[in-house]
């Protein structure tokens, strides 16, 4: 604790470690206000502290017990590796995040370049069936192609819409288990 004094001296009294010190000893170390009166007898009076013990004598002498002083250090010490791990965990999370956003990103330009390739093959197959209209002047035929054409086009757009839906719909998912995880973590 950061009030005790560093030039008090260190004894041994049965199995407990303590320290001796005056009454000008406390002064100098401890707040008036620290102190709380439960107990007194004609050989001590007995002072609670919060987090430790003192037993002050009547010739001034102050007992002092470490007991009260090891349990909150060992759980600060508990509580310091917990958040550490719950960083750790944060970090993997947080990497495990951005490389599902990475993964979403590489199919949606990969979704991208079918979509091209798609219009340019249609492109393609429109200006054959133009060329075959003009070539054998068969109006009933390239009108029936170019409907073909278009319905084509039309269920492309309808596959590509719904690509991109699941797609979405994936991320979400994704990013929902996520953060479920994150909380969890938090949370525990």
């Amino acid at each position: 604790m950061k009030w005790i004094d560093p030039r008090l001296t260190f004894r041994r009294v049965g199995s407990t470690d303590h320290v001796s010190l005056s009454a000008k000893d406390i002064e100098r170390v401890w707040k008036p206000d620290l102190f709380f009166p439960n107990e007194k007898s004609a050989n001590f009076h007995h002072v609670t502290v919060p987090n430790n013990l003192l037993r002050i004598y009547p010739n001034g002498t102050v007992l002092y017990s470490t007991r009260y002083v090891a349990a909150p250090a060992a759980a600060a010490a508990a509580a310091t590796a917990a958040a550490a791990a719950a960083a750790a965990v944060a970090v993997a999370v947080a990497v495990a995040v951005a490389v599902a956003v990475a993964a979403a990103a590489a199919a949606a330009a990969v979704a991208v370049a079918v979509a091209v390739a798609v219009a340019v093959a249609v492109a393609v197959a429109v200006a054959v069936a133009v060329a075959f209209t003009a070539v054998f002047a068969v109006a009933a035929v390239g009108m029936l192609v170019v409907l073909l054409v278009v319905l084509l086009v039309m269920m492309l757009v309808m596959m590509l819409v719904v690509l991109l839906v699941v797609m979405l719909v994936v991320m979400l998912v994704v990013l929902l288990v996520v953060m479920v995880v994150v909380l969890l973590v938090v949370m525990l």
